[in-house]
């Protein structure tokens, strides 16, 4: 069922997410970016959403300086991964483009 198939990308992620440590993870934006996507309700998320997403599961980003939320804002427009839900409003969630789905979850459980 498709509650069955969530079950096990959830565990998955859930394991990726445990790599929580105080040092900057070895996860490329776009990556972090799919993982707040796929764990919101909605699998859309606004920008500062993410940033909340991110600082919480990783530690690293709670203390260090901001840049790290300009490369966040660069990826989504440069990955040609993600789309705006609605392009013309400001402060629109983001999604992952549904034919970029299936690669955007092998590159969460690398």
């Amino acid at each position: 069922t498709d509650d069955e198939s969530n079950a096990d990308t959830n565990v998955s992620i859930y394991d990726f997410a445990k790599m929580e440590t105080a040092n900057r993870p070895k996860v490329p934006y776009p990556t972090l970016i799919a993982l707040a996507c796929k764990l919101s309700t909605s699998g859309a998320l606004r920008v500062q959403e993410m940033y909340e997403f991110i600082r919480r599961m990783y530690p690293f980003y709670r203390n260090s300086d901001l840049s790290w939320q300009n490369s966040i804002r660069h990826s989504l427009t440069a990955a040609k991964k993600f789309e705006k839900s609605d392009p013309e409003k400001k402060g629109s969630k983001w999604m992952i483009i549904p034919s970029k789905m299936a690669n955007m979850e092998k590159q969460i459980k690398k």
